[in-house]
């Protein structure tokens, strides 16, 4: 493991997932409207649901518009002020900064709380964290670069696979993958699942089709996203659960082949976003067992 993150005490895990808050300094390199929401919203969630650790799935700062750094510095200050470990992932608008790929990991790896490494294969954020409870390990999380639309695209899929075989299930643990652009595979489940048809493109788990396993969540758009399914290597890696972000107004979290996949609320309100789905998604550890849910949070 990179890392191992201990809880000393019996009872639920909490896992907090925030999802492409996209922090932009657009109008004269100051703080707007939209990133007094993303913050409220991350300060709310983060009270609300008192996580043992927080997971930023991707695009966390729009990059191209973070000139000077001032929005990522802002952000990380923002995650250590809550004395709660974090863990950045990359999404395809991180990779967008002029101040480079080696600041921002400098700063991630600076940062009080951050967990986090830039890995030993192409990309920028391919490290594993163990939960350890009382003193034994419970459960291995990978974080995956699933990298930009212009870098890691075609590489992704080989060295990507490689990757987890290398490291997901570590002792035979259940595993959770999380990464930023979804892979083929959460498509795939929508389909299997029947709730996905081409006379039902969009749907609302439990609204306009029935739920089955626990599954919830909304689709108005596309699983457009990496044309690769990783479903061998996460059956071969004890992979129960797969967290993604990157599609801003589909949420759908869908049980597959014995794993659950989940594509997490958006935080941010940048750019385009459903005004009723933007929030968190918690997840909670039971030993072995998880439950997800999502958290909503009210824009003003």
């Amino acid at each position: 493991m990179d890392f191992t993150l201990d809880i000393n005490r019996d009872g639920e895990i909490r896992i907090l997932q925030l999802s492409d808050p996209q922090i932009m300094y657009y109008v004269n390199d100051k703080e707007t409207d939209r990133e007094k929401n993303a913050y409220r919203y991350i300060r709310e969630l983060v009270a609300k649901t008192d996580p043992d650790l927080i997971v930023l799935a991707g695009d966390i700062v729009y990059g191209m518009f973070d000139k000077g750094g001032a929005a990522q510095k802002e952000i990380n200050a923002l995650m250590d002020s809550f004395g709660i470990p974090w863990a950045p992932v990359y999404g395809n608008h991180d990779y967008e900064s002029d101040m480079g790929q080696e600041w921002l990991n400098e700063q991630y790896r600076q940062a009080k709380y951050a967990l986090y490494t830039k890995g030993d294969v192409l990309g920028d954020s391919n490290y594993t964290i163990g939960i350890r409870q009382n003193g034994a390990y419970i459960r291995e999380l990978c974080i995956i670069d699933s990298g930009a639309w212009t870098r890691l695209k075609l590489e992704l899929q080989e060295e990507t696979k490689d990757w987890i075989l290398r490291n997901a299930g570590e002792a035979g643990l259940p595993t959770f993958l999380f990464y930023h652009i979804p892979t083929k595979d959460f498509e795939q489940a929508a389909i299997e699942a029947g709730y996905m048809t081409e006379e039902n493109p969009h749907f609302e788990i439990g609204v306009t089709v029935p739920a089955k396993n626990g599954d919830f969540g909304r689709k108005k758009e596309g699983y457009d996203g990496r044309d690769v399914c990783l479903l061998p290597q996460m059956k071969a890696c004890h992979v129960d659960g797969v967290f993604a972000a990157h599609s801003h107004i589909l949420n759908t979290s869908i049980l597959w082949q014995g794993i659950r996949f989940t594509l997490g609320l958006k935080t941010g309100t940048y750019d385009y976003h459903d005004k009723d789905a933007l929030g968190g998604t918690l997840i909670r550890l039971n030993g072995r067992e998880f439950t997800v849910e999502h958290q909503y949070c009210e824009k003003r």
